[in-house]
This record gives C-alpha cells, sequence and structure tokens, in this order.
C-alpha cells in the first residue's frame, strides 16, 4: 500500500518559462522479512517549467531526498481503529 501526498507548491512566472518547488510526502507499506514495514520519505522537487503551444510543460525536475524512515510496524488493530469504525457504523 502506498500514500502520496504532494503540497507546498509555488511557481515564479517569467515570461514563457517559470521555476517552482514542490514536496512530495510518501508512505509506503510492505512486507519485510520478519513483520511489516512503514518506509517515510519527504522529497523536494526544483522544476524548469516551459510555455508551448498546449500549454505548460516540464522542461527539468530535479528530486532531493530530505529525509526517509524505515521502521516495522505493528499491524494488530488498534482501538482507535475499532472507535471509528464503531463511529461510522452508527
Amino acid at each position: 500500500a502506498l500514500v502520496h501526498f504532494l503540497g507546498n507548491h509555488w511557481v515564479e512566472v517569467n515570461g514563457d518559462t517559470a521555476t517552482g518547488e514542490a514536496y512530495l510526502f510518501a508512505c509506503h507499506l510492505r512486507q519485510g522479512e520478519h513483520s511489516q514495514e512503514e518506509e517515510v520519505a519527504l522529497i523536494r522537487y526544483r522544476d524548469n517549467y516551459v510555455r508551448t503551444a498546449e500549454g505548460w510543460k516540464f522542461s527539468e525536475r530535479h528530486a532531493y531526498r530530505q529525509w526517509t524512515t524505515l521502521r516495522s510496524i505493528d499491524s494488530r488493530t488498534h482501538e482507535i481503529d475499532t472507535a471509528l469504525h464503531s463511529a461510522l457504523l452508527k
């Protein structure tokens, strides 16, 4: 399973070119050797754009990994899950 969230996107336009930056928060769940693992990463994109007849396009994208964590997770049902599911069924 995975979740990606792209946010804090800004762009500075200069005629038919532009530069920008965005942040990606990524969470990946996978089966490790002994238990489920969670990898969480924050990636910063530095972009260059160009205006074409079809609209704005990427001319360059650079990705910089800001940090990553990897840890084993407990996949048992947590009490908050039970409470949330009970509330939704009412």
